[in-house]
């Protein structure tokens, strides 16, 4: 009678095993699949370009040199392009010459969000002669493929307001390249008048209320720019213009130091400050003309019979020259004239200054 019942439990058990085991691989299947269903519902989900670059989808890139995502370093030097735009302009090849005639020694990183770029344009080529010019892809699916910006980028906030666009996607990719992996980044309107501070972990004052984002440099996970990436997806407002550039790097520096870094500024207008590790310089350092529209202030740069070119360059001891682009994208300027900026691109910018003589295209 023992034997009988031992016979039966062991038969019992046997079955019992093999549908745990039956349905422990089912589980796991269907686990599987899921997360594959899962991962490939994200993927088509961050198909971000014909969102930020939808008119790309559209052109013809056949003859193109396609451009690959690759991770600057912590002595890089790199600026963001995020406006997908069909064509480089004089300008913006100046600007990222200056850094590179400046910084022999580094990699000058061009980062695109547009994947190809028209490898027979004139503008690029005078760029590729600078043998320290890199350019490569600004892969948003790489750029926020962690927390907290994962999240935030799926869900396309930064679309809300179709002519912020490309300043959202600016603002959050420079602080989180800086946090994953140091180095400086340059806005692409920001002329380098000489040699950038050689340490880390620095920013300016553009004025007594606020800093500004045009010109950082810090260590990769720096705890002032990682607070910056962790706060930016709480206080993004698609519908204002500045919650997640200078409003937030001037806030999050105040927190941290509120009797350090005053707010607004208290000290005198050439003092540096410091907090903690973060050294913020003085606006005339980054930003030597003032932002506000008029012949006085930033329609200055493009003043021509006045001899304001050879005047600037022989005073400042600007590092950098802030043109800023919305201000000033309208007021090109033909060469052959003494203003600021023809003063500077001839000085520091010779193989675009050359390429743009050539073909009779304005500055």
């Amino acid at each position: 009678m023992i034997s009988k019942f031992l016979h039966c439990t062991r038969k019992y058990a046997k079955r019992l095993a093999f549908l745990s085991i039956s349905t422990l691989l089912i589980l796991l299947s269907i686990n599987h699949n899921t997360r594959q269903n899962l991962e490939e519902q994200l993927a088509e989900e961050d198909n971000w370009i014909e969102h930020l670059c939808p008119k790309y989808t559209h052109r013809d890139t056949s003859s193109d040199l396609k451009l690959e995502w690759i991770d600057p370093t912590n002595d890089t030097i790199f600026f963001t392009e995020t406006s997908c735009g069909k064509r480089f302009y004089g300008r913006q090849a100046c600007v990222v010459e200056t850094a590179a005639r400046h910084h022999p020694d580094k990699i000058i990183q061009l980062m695109l969000t547009s994947p190809t770029i028209n490898q027979s344009d004139p503008i690029y080529e005078a760029l590729l002669k600078l043998p320290n010019v890199k350019m490569s892809w600004l892969d948003l699916s790489s750029l926020y493929a962690f927390e907290p910006l994962k999240t935030w980028h799926l869900n396309r906030r930064w679309l809300m307001a179709e002519d912020r666009v490309s300043i959202f996607v600016s603002d959050s990719a420079r602080v989180e390249l800086l946090r994953r992996y140091g180095g400086t980044y340059l806005d692409l309107d920001v002329l380098v008048l000489r040699p950038l501070p050689a340490h880390s972990n620095f920013i300016g004052r553009l004025d007594p209320n606020q800093l500004n984002g045009a010109v950082m440099s810090f260590r990769p996970h720096h705890h002032y720019i990682t607070s910056i990436v962790n706060t930016l997806p709480k206080v993004h407002d698609p519908f204002k213009c500045c919650t997640i550039g200078p409003d937030l790097l001037t806030k999050q520096l105040h927190a941290l130091c509120p009797d350090n870094f005053t707010l607004p500024k208290s000290t005198h207008v050439d003092a540096f400050e410091s907090c903690t590790d973060v050294t913020v310089y003085p606006s005339p350092a980054f930003y030597p003309i003032y932002w506000l529209p008029g012949p006085d202030y930033i329609q200055s740069i493009v003043v021509m019979g006045k001899g304001l070119g050879e005047k600037f360059m022989n005073e400042t001891k600007a590092y950098t020259l802030h043109l800023y682009n919305s201000l000033s994208q309208k007021d090109v300027i033909y060469l052959g004239g003494d203003s600021i900026l023809e003063t500077i691109a001839k000085a520091y910018c010779p193989n675009v200054y050359k390429v743009l003589l050539t073909h009779h295209w304005a500055l």
